[in-house]
């Protein structure tokens, strides 16, 4: 095994869209949607680098 991960630790789908998604652009809006709706399948998501 490696000391370091490039695998971060999950975060709550709607934290993550919060924090990434702010405005209130057509965009953000749309992202905003998309993020919710994945919600309802999944519970977190992981930053891979």
């Amino acid at each position: 095994t490696t000391e370091w991960s490039t695998v971060e630790p999950g975060v709550d789908v709607l934290e993550y869209c919060a924090r990434e998604w702010k405005g209130n652009t057509a965009k953000a809006q749309l992202m905003k949607e998309a993020y919710e709706a994945v919600c309802q399948t999944f519970s977190s998501v992981r930053r891979v680098r």
